[in-house]
């Protein structure tokens, strides 16, 4: 039986829910807040029917439909009377576990409030729009990103570094003096070869600069997922950490969320159904203002360009360099 494996970390706030343990699926809702060993459950016998479309964590095999393993699964809900109920399930379709969970790779979730905290490898995400933005920025020819945290330090270096471009957004749209914005759609038009791109955005670049203990750190956007993926497990990863950067506690964050799900998934083996990591995209909180014709600053391309998975072959691993932290595509081989 596997026992409890360390993992802490907080779910969407309007979801009442935070686990302890491998894992806890998106939309499970409030009834189920704490899981402290894996268990012999397929995804049907606990899906919150008010959330019923197949999303999957990928921690564990009985989160996926039609899958299950021949583990028991101890609940304890703070609503319930029974605080330790021992749930089984009736399924007999049994899993090799092992064949499709990498062993002992423990992964973490974590926020802007709290990635200073992370260590080991750290993934920054930032899906609506940064580090999609930034993908198609060296897609075009950038040859490296400088992520800031303020508007001052961008323009700053700006000057100091001859023909560079600034890019980003406060509020969704470029402020004065940026050379554009954090539109994927804008930025697919630009010819960057050759040209140092410094970006400011309001949660992706803020998620870089706070993740101060991470020994190695990379960004991620599912444009990027495969050869992320490809680029972890070539560091023989032991420990991995996402930076859920969008979710500041008001609802927004799950396209985020669902990218770091969607990696997860894949360094664990497994070959999750994309569909439904698309489909949270354009359900989220910041992708709202993209689906309103009156915001043309929130073009709805971004959302096309933002879902399309494994668009590039490089991941977009961060150094620090004279002082500075720097971004650059890097393909794995």
């Amino acid at each position: 039986m596997a026992g409890n494996v360390g993992k802490t970390a907080s779910g969407p706030k309007d979801r009442g829910w935070s686990w302890e343990s491998n894992s806890i699926p998106e939309g499970f809702g409030p009834h189920i807040v704490e899981i402290h060993s894996v268990g012999n459950l397929p995804y049907s016998d606990l899906a919150d029917p008010l959330h019923s479309t197949n999303r999957f964590h990928p921690d564990q095999l009985w989160l996926c439909p039609g899958l299950s393993v021949d583990r028991t699964e101890h609940c304890h809900s703070s609503n319930d009377q029974d605080t330790s109920n021992l749930i089984r399930s009736s399924r007999r379709d049994v899993c090799d576990r092992s064949t499709l969970i990498e062993a002992n790779v423990k992964f973490h979730y974590t926020n802007l409030e709290t990635c200073h905290e992370a260590t080991g490898i750290v993934i920054v995400i930032d899906v609506i729009r940064a580090f999609t933005n930034a993908a198609y920025a060296f897609a075009r020819g950038a040859r490296e990103i400088y992520p800031v945290s303020t508007v001052e330090e961008a323009l700053k270096l700006k000057v100091a570094i001859p023909n560079s471009l600034v890019c980003g957004e406060v509020g969704g749209v470029p402020p004065q003096g940026f050379d554009f914005g954090n539109s994927p759609t804008q930025t697919n038009t630009l010819d960057l070869r050759g040209r140092v791109i410094i970006q400011r955005t309001s949660a992706g670049t803020q998620g870089i600069v706070r993740s101060i203990n991470a020994n190695t750190m990379l960004t991620a956007s599912l444009v990027v997922a495969n050869a992320t993926v490809t680029h972890i497990r070539n560091l023989r990863a032991e420990e991995v950490t996402f930076v859920i950067t969008g979710q500041v506690g008001d609802g927004r964050g799950d396209e985020d969320l669902a990218c770091a799900e969607y990696l997860e998934a894949l360094l664990r083996g497994l070959e999750p159904d994309r569909k439904p990591f698309v489909q949270r995209v354009f359900e989220s909180r910041d992708a709202h203002q993209h689906l309103d014709p009156k915001q043309p600053a929130f073009p709805l391309s971004d959302l096309d360009y933002c879902t399309r998975i494994d668009n590039f072959d490089f991941a977009m691993p961060i150094v620090h360099e004279d002082g500075k932290l720097v971004m650059r595509a890097v393909r794995p081989t």
